[in-house]
This record gives C-alpha cells, sequence and structure tokens, in this order.
C-alpha cells in the first residue's frame, strides 16, 4: 500500500550516493505544497510513515538520521513518490512529467535504447499535432472502466480530480447499459437475447460522464436517474452493486489468489492449480453477474470476459505445449466469440489508442490456437486476426520477440504442412499486466 510504498522510497534514498544532485531533479516533480483537498488524506500518510521511521530505524541509519533532521526533506521525497511513481515504484526524471488523460495520444513503452530513461520510452499512440500537449494513462486496464471508477482511482492512487476531454465529454460510453425503458425486465436480470445482444439490435443508454447517475437514451429519448430511495431492485442500483462487485474483485484479485495459496502444500503445481481455478470460477460468475444485469457493452462485463479469455488461452496453449492436446472446437468457437465481443467494446469506446493496447495478447492467443488446428481455413483466418492489430499496433509497440510470432502467425496460412515443429520463445504480458514466459510451437 502507500505507506508501505512511502517508507521504501525514503529508505531507498537515504541509501544514494550522489543524494543532493538526484534531490535536486527529485524535488522539480510535482508533490503538494500546499495541499487541496484530495491530497490531504496523502501527506497524513506521509506524516504518519515519517514517525513510524523515526521510532524504528536504526538510530546510526542514514534514514534514521533524515526522519530527526531532514524531515521536510524526507516528506518531499515520499510525496514525490506518491504522485510520480510508475508501476513497479519507479521515478523518472522525464517521464514522470508527462500527464494523464483517460483518452491518451501516448503511451509507456520499455526500450532496447540504452539512451532512453532506464529501458523506457514513450510513444505516440495517435497523431500529435504541434502544440498538442502529450499525454499518458496512469489507469492500467481501468482505462477502459466508466467516469466513477476512473476517477476514483486516481483520487485514490495520484490525489487528483480528473478534469480531461473523456471525463467531460458528456456520454461515458464505457458504462452503457440496456435501456429500461426500451428492454423491460422481468424481475432482476436481463432477457438472454438482450444481455449478449448477438443481433447488435438493442438499444442502450449512458450516464453522462460528468453527472454520472442521470442514464440517456438515444432511441426513446428518456433519462432514468439513479435513485436515491435505496430500492435494491432498481435496474441502476443493481448496476451500482456489480459495479462495485467487480471492482472489488480487480482491485482485490492479487491477495485473494494469494489467500488460497498461503496454506502451501509443498507442491507449486498444485498450488498454482487451486488458486488459478479459484479465480477462473470467480470471473466466471462475475461475468454471468454483469452481462445479465448490465449488458453487452459494459465494461464490467468485458474486463471480466477479457480476464476470462485470457485464462483460457493460456490454459490451451500449456495444454497443447505440455500434452500435445488439441483445443476442443467448441472451446475455440467460444473464444472466437468472446474476442469479437471485446472487439466491438474496444472500438465503441472511441478511444484515440488503437484496440491492440488492450486486446493484443488475446488476439494472438485466438490465432496461435487457430495455426494449431493445422488446417488452410484455421490458419487463413488467424491471419485475418493479426492483421487486425499487426500494423497499427505490434509493428510499433511491441518487443522484437513478439513481432516475430505476429509475423510467423500471419503468414502461416502459406506454409507447407509439416509435422516438425519449431519453438519460438517470448514473453508476453497476461491481462492483468503480469510477464509470462511462453514457448510457441510454429509450423
Amino acid at each position: 500500500g502507500k505507506f508501505r510504498g512511502m517508507v521504501q522510497a525514503a529508505a531507498c534514498f537515504s541509501l544514494l550516493f550522489e543524494r543532493d544532485q538526484i534531490q535536486e531533479k527529485l524535488l522539480q516533480l510535482y508533490y503538494p505544497k500546499q495541499p487541496s483537498s484530495a491530497e490531504e488524506e496523502i501527506v497524513r500518510i506521509a506524516r504518519e510513515a515519517v514517525v513510524f521511521i523515526q521510532k524504528h530505524s536504526k538510530p546510526e541509519s542514514p534514514l534514521h538520521k533524515m526522519a530527526s533532521e531532514q524531515i521536510d526533506v524526507l516528506m518531499s521525497v515520499m510525496l514525490v513518490w506518491s504522485c510520480n511513481a510508475f508501476e513497479g515504484g519507479r521515478v523518472y526524471n522525464q517521464v514522470s512529467r508527462v500527464n494523464h488523460s483517460c483518452d491518451p495520444n501516448a503511451v509507456v513503452v520499455e526500450s532496447n535504447n540504452s539512451a532512453s530513461s532506464n529501458g523506457i520510452t514513450i510513444k505516440a499512440g495517435a497523431p500529435i499535432a504541434v502544440g498538442d500537449e502529450i499525454n499518458i494513462s496512469y489507469l492500467g486496464l481501468f482505462l477502459y472502466a466508466d467516469a466513477r471508477v476512473r476517477q476514483e482511482h486516481l483520487l485514490r492512487n495520484k490525489h487528483f480530480l480528473c478534469k480531461c476531454s473523456r471525463c467531460d465529454a458528456g456520454k461515458d460510453l464505457a458504462a452503457a447499459v440496456p435501456c429500461p425503458s426500451c428492454h423491460k425486465r422481468r424481475g432482476r436480470y436481463l432477457d438472454e437475447d438482450v444481455q449478449y445482444d448477438d443481433e447488435q439490435a438493442v438499444y442502450y443508454c449512458m450516464p453522462d460522464a460528468r453527472t454520472l447517475n442521470s442514464y440517456g437514451c438515444d432511441h426513446c429519448h428518456e433519462n432514468a436517474v439513479l435513485p436515491d430511495n435505496g430500492d435494491p431492485n432498481h435496474p441502476l442500483r443493481l448496476l451500482r452493486t456489480v459495479t462495485d462487485k467487480v471492482l472489488n474483485y480487480l482491485q482485490d484479485k492479487e491477495h485473494i489468489i494469494h489467500k488460497v495459496t498461503a496454506g502451501s502444500t509443498g507442491n507449486d503445481t498444485n498450488d498454482d492449480d487451486n488458486a488459478d481455478d479459484m479465480a477462473a470460477e470467480w470471473e466466471e460468475q462475475l461475468i454471468q453477474l454483469s452481462s445479465s444485469i448490465a449488458g453487452a457493452r459494459h465494461w464490467t462485463t468485458n474486463i471480466m470476459l477479457l480476464l476470462q479469455l485470457d485464462r483460457t488461452l493460456r490454459n490451451q496453449h500449456s495444454a497443447m505445449i505440455l500434452n500435445g492436446t488439441q483445443p476442443d472446437m467448441s472451446d475455440v468457437a467460444e473464444g472466437i466469440d468472446s474476442l469479437e465481443r471485446l472487439c466491438r467494446f474496444a472500438n465503441g469506446l472511441s478511444l484515440k489508442l488503437h484496440m491492440g493496447h488492450m486486446l493484443s495478447n488475446v488476439v494472438v492467443g485466438v490465432a496461435r490456437t487457430l495455426v494449431s488446428l493445422n488446417d488452410v481455413k484455421s490458419k487463413k483466418y488467424a491471419a485475418e486476426w493479426i492483421g487486425k492489430i499487426k500494423t497499427e499496433y505490434v509493428d510499433h509497440f511491441e518487443s522484437d520477440g513478439m513481432k516475430k510470432v505476429a509475423e510467423t502467425l500471419h503468414v502461416a496460412w502459406a506454409n507447407p504442412t509439416s509435422n516438425d515443429t519449431t519453438a519460438m520463445e517470448y514473453e508476453e504480458e497476461d491481462a492483468s499486466g503480469q510477464n509470462n514466459r511462453k514457448r510457441v510451437k510454429t509450423h
């Protein structure tokens, strides 16, 4: 959490050999000198961290000396870390200065260029005109959530209330739900044809991103307002409940899985399988809940669907590589259906970033599964999927290893079928941002 991260940042800073030079650069980054109401909580945590360090650090240590003699400096360092650190706790002299937007035009990527800032660089994710501000996302996967969730996440983690163009755009596309007037419910849940919207004939309403509780429908032109009367069966009240359940799962995912494996059996494979099975069960339940209440275009349904598809594909690929087991055709069809739904969702948000930033791993995963079926028709279908992300995303943002994998999958249909296989090793990120080393067999 924030408290632990602040203490670690202070300890690391106290051990730097060239502390004066680094301090000068570090304190040029933003931190609250006169805290706003949104920043008061983080200043309180920083003060508590200083008291903790004073009590628990060794008297002869550089950290204890700073906590006793340079409290203002130590407070500033911890606040700089809280406001500017990237995932993993790193703070950068240049990259940490780039502002956030919920509709960013640039992304942070790993770089092999030694001249870049400690292995990362910023790349344009959309056309940027001269004079336009360059901005990135601080949200990770929550970039694809609704305005309420994005605002709360930024307020809690980066201590500001976002007022970017997307947050002030009017319609909150990530929060779209089937219109309760156009599609009456029988009890709490949507009819099945409305839930899945296979024919794409459902009329949706969505809230104003600025007010968050007034849902307007372009078809019937009626407005539905989130009620204050506490009626637990009101569709929008149910929607808030579902959103909170999914949000709690996403925020607690690592902690929940850790609890499952806390009583280790000594067999890492069994522990990993138990954790994976438990997470898969929860994800399936949350998908069913969110789709039955929020529908096919709501962010909760699609983020959970993304996590489930990513997990399914990883399990399929492991079975293919370790056991030579071919995937069941019904599972392949279901995976393709899920990917099509996710593409509609990602493109429907109308963000500047290409959908590959959200879906590249599962697109590659589906293509690998199709190629493994080893017939020309499946391989050509795999090439179609890779073609959706290759030029605009993979060629610009992925590692050399992933580019080779994508190219191999893209042209697999043109290669003669052979029983011989070659293995290519590369790193990919799963849907939650975790690095996993894979071996992909290409024919």
